[in-house]
Parts: structure tokens; sequence; C-alpha cells
């Protein structure tokens, strides 16, 4: 399916369309990616975590699994995507892989990203037209057949439109890429296929990677023996939506990390702080996308991150539209300077903002998002992160707000995963990582006395 493109915003009418929180991809991509923010996410010209995993890919290693993590939407799929569009320049095969689309984030174990990573390579070769071993592929077909993973030759045939060498029992070209595409798809819809998966590779599991190995290796030959690379998009999500620890008995499951080409997993930047965490230090290069940083530690104002961010926004809008009002204030800030710093540097929230102002803002016959408007979308977000506050959060948010020492300690870990799933607590980077309270959330602490707000300029 095409995708829907990004039109900036000519009017009121235009602003949800052209603030859509969504990854930047394709022709969006090239017009609207703004590449001022990684010294505002990491305090250094020369520091970056999407360059070191650029590198690390690029060049055969030992260690090829890596994990990225950072806040939902801090922008690690845009970044991504662009990424990929890198790998693809430098004659590396590359596939993304939705996980939300792909597999089932409520029941999905490791046994859906080994089948995955295969289909994903499958994808490749058969985007570059890479022919596999005659031999491979009916050992591929045998394998899912004898365990009755598929049904019988004539029904598959019939379900893939695809034509079958039924007396050598060898798909053509292109069959088996389809079989295994039949076979993740099931996986997330059917118990019967998610059961048979299960089974047989704890049985056969050693033969599994040994084929998705030739599939790579033939890629590679392909490819001017350039590596390919898988990038698993959204899986942090599957942190959110299972029980804890879930994600960490994935994880541990050594054969995801020990592929013989680069694979790349999102991973919820919240599980930094639990104790399991060290668990996979021995199998997988992590990396961290800060936020973009808009308040320094004390509390005073990063202003090359706010103006990053207003580049990023100005994109957006089309010229000769003025989007915000030229009100201030009391402190003298103007609309967007108000919703920038309120939603911390986290662009979904400031993305969310903004198309809600817009949205009030038509509704009252107005040509421009006026401060009202602003702080009424404002309120909204406000709402969501503290509406499963308690008592005792109150208590330990206050004690992080007030205290510059605490906004570097991580003493709390159970807290901390907590809270920064939740997104009431954000992570930055001065060249140290260091957290704070989501300003609307210290601003709800202001409202009940627990805190005054630090305002500095």
């Amino acid at each position: 399916m095409e995708q829907k493109r990004i039109q900036k915003a000519e009017n009121l009418a235009g602003v949800r369309n052209a603030f859509e929180p969504e990854p930047l991809d394709g022709e969006d991509l090239n017009e609207f990616y703004c590449d001022c923010t990684m010294e505002s996410r990491v305090g250094n010209k020369r520091v970056s975590p999407l360059e070191d995993l650029f590198e690390l890919c690029s060049r055969p290693s030992a260690q090829n699994a890596h994990l990225l993590l950072g806040h939902r939407g801090c922008g690690k799929s845009t970044e991504l995507n662009k990424l990929k569009i890198r790998f693809q320049g430098e004659g590396q095969p590359v596939a993304v892989i939705d996980c939300q689309k792909e597999m089932d984030v409520f029941r999905g174990n490791h046994w859906d990203l080994m089948l995955l990573i295969t289909d994903g390579l499958c994808r490749i070769a058969r985007e570059n037209n890479i022919k596999l071993p005659e031999a491979t592929e009916k050992a591929i077909y045998d394998f899912l057949l004898k365990e009755q993973i598929i049904e019988s030759e004539q029904e598959r045939a019939a379900d893939l439109g695809t034509d079958f060498n039924l007396s050598a029992g060898l798909p053509v070209i292109g069959g088996i890429f389809g079989a295994i595409a039949r076979v993740t798809g099931s996986m997330k819809y059917n118990e019967y296929t998610r059961t048979k998966v299960t089974e047989t590779m704890q049985k056969r599991v050693s033969e599994w990677v040994a084929y998705t190995n030739v599939i790579a290796d033939c890629i590679k030959s392909g490819s001017d023996m350039k590596e390919p690379v898988l990038i698993f998009e959204a899986l942090d999500k599957f942190g959110m939506a299972s029980e804890p620890g879930k994600i960490f008995e994935i994880f541990r499951y050594s054969p995801l990390a020990s592929m013989s080409f680069p694979i790349i997993y999102t991973f919820p930047i919240s599980q930094l702080y639990s104790t399991q965490f060290a668990d996979l230090g021995g199998l997988y290069n992590h990396h961290t996308l800060p936020m973009i940083k808009v308040i320094n530690k004390d509390g005073s104002r990063y202003q090359a991150g706010i103006e990053s961010i207003r580049k990023i926004v100005a994109l957006r809008i089309a010229d000769g539209f003025n989007l915000f009002s030229d009100e201030k204030d009391e402190n003298g800030d103007d609309v967007l300077t108000v919703l920038i710093i309120k939603t911390g540097g986290l662009l979904r929230h400031l993305f969310e903002c903004i198309a809600t102002a817009a949205t009030l803002s038509k509704r009252g016959d107005k040509t421009q998002i006026e401060m009202e408007d602003a702080e009424l979308a404002l309120r909204k977000i406000k709402d969501d992160l503290t509406r499963r506050l308690h008592g005792d959060d109150y208590r330990k948010l206050t004690e992080i707000y007030n205290n510059e020492k605490l906004r570097e300690e991580r003493n709390d870990k159970p807290f901390m995963l907590q809270m920064l799933q939740a997104i009431t607590i954000v992570e930055y980077s001065n060249g140290k990582h260091w957290h704070d309270v989501h300003p609307l959330v210290a601003e709800f602490l202001a409202d009940l006395g627990m805190v005054t707000l630090r305002v500095k300029k």
C-alpha cells in the first residue's frame, strides 16, 4: 500500500496531516527530515548512537546483534529509516520488519522472531532476484511439510498461487519464500500454527538457523559480499504489552543474538532499569537514542535543542502561513516555545499538542493557534500522563524534581522502570545519561503545591 504523504500545513485544517506523529519514510524523509538534532540529544558533535550502529553493521563482527533503546516518540523509527537508506547506499540490502504488523505483541515469543528473521531475508532475496540453492529450498520445504507446519503440497500450492514440481517435491523459485511468509502470517492469528512452530523449533532449531544462514550467505554472494541487515521496528512496544519480564525471556534466547549478519532490534528504554538487563550484555550491543534536550539538568533552557525542534516544526508549515499567534506568556515565551518546553523534547507529544490546538482554534473560528488553545492541548497530555499516579509516586517524583543529584541516580530501579514506561520521567544525555520529571508532570505537582517550578532562561 502506498504511503500517505505529508502535506505542509497551509491553514489550520491542514495541520493534523502535517503533524501526524508517524515515522518519516520515502519522499517524506527527504523533505521533512531535520539533520540537526543529534548534538541536541547527546551533547557532543562527535557522538552518535546511529553512527555507531552504522559502523558496526557495516563491517564483519563476532557480535552482530544490536538493541536500540529510546522513548516512544523520540524519533527512533525515523532515524532507523534514515539508517536503512544509508545501508542501501553502501550496497547493503536491508529489510525492515514492522513487529506491530507482523506479530502478536501480546502472545509473541522468540519463535516469532526466528521465523521473521528468515522471512526478512527471503524478502531481500526475492527483491534482489537472488536464487537459493535447490537443495536448500527443498530442505526447508520438507522441514515445513514433515512437521505439518504447512499442509499438503497441492493445498499449499493453491493457497499461495504457486506452481510446484510435485514429482520432485520441490517448489519453483518464489514458492519457498511464499511458504515462509505464509507461516509467519499464520503465527499471528492461528494457534495451531503457533503450537506446531513452537514444538518443532524446540526440537530442530539448529537446522532452521542453518537454513537461515545459508539464505544470508546467498544474499551476501549476490550483493558484492555485503552483509544483509534486518531492522526490527516497533519491537520496543512489545515490552509495553507483555507481562513484566517476558521481553527478557525472549532476548535471552541466544540464537536471536548469534546470526551471521547484523540485526537491529528496538528495545523499551524503561527496561534499562531492570536488574535483568545485565543478562543481555554479553549477547547484544546496546545503543540509546536520547530525547532532544530542551532543558539542562539545573533547569536552565538548552537553546540549541529548542532551536532544533523549531526547525523540525518549520519544515511542516507552508511558506507564508503563520501557524502560531504572536502572544507571549507571563515568562515572555511565545506559543511554540511554550509547547516545546512543556512537552520536554518529546516530538510525539509536541505534534499531538499542535494538532489538538489547531483543531480547537479552528472550532473557535480562529486562523492561528493561540496560547489558550495550546494550554488546553497541553492539559490533555498532562491528564493522560498523571491519571495513574498515586500518593507514593507524587513523593518520589517531587524528590527527583527538587534534587539535582537524584536526577543522575538510579537507586529505585522498579520505580524508574515504571515511570519511564509511563513517560512521567524522561531520559536525557549531556555526555552521561540523566533523567527528569516530564515538565507537564512537574506542572501537575506544582498545581498540588508539592513543587515550585524551575523557570530559568
